[in-house]
């Protein structure tokens, strides 16, 4: 029987808690802060694993609105290029299926303390 090496499996874009890949950026000027849209049947811990699927994810609040049964989550990347990279993949998925992600950047200033307005209906 031969044997063949075995590589470590293939976790592309997976961030375990390790060191950033990305310089984190100060400025309230980078956009590294997005606004996700998606299906209200999804929870936090859901939302979370998808979004950490990319590399650098610091921070993911979700809230959901009980009339337009939709859930709306906060996401903060460590970098401009993490929260980019993240928006291309993202937006426009399906999850779950049949239902678009939509992803975009978030208006509020990083350093901000106050939510944006899209959050004050949302219990």
């Amino acid at each position: 029987m031969h044997e063949y090496p075995v590589d470590p499996p293939f976790q592309p874009m997976m961030n375990h808690g390790h060191q950033h890949q990305h310089p984190v950026h100060g400025s309230h000027d980078t956009p590294s802060r997005l606004t996700i849209i998606a299906h209200g049947s999804l929870n936090q811990d859901q939302l979370w694993r998808l979004c950490d699927f990319f590399p650098g994810l610091d921070y993911c609040n979700v809230r959901h609105d009980q009339k337009s049964r939709q859930c709306y989550a906060t996401t903060v990347y460590n970098s401009a290029p993490a929260a980019a990279y993240a928006k291309e993949k993202l937006h426009g998925f399906e999850y779950p299926p049949g239902h678009r992600l939509i992803v975009k950047f978030d208006s509020v200033q990083q350093d901000s303390p106050g939510r944006s307005g899209l959050y004050s209906s949302c219990s």
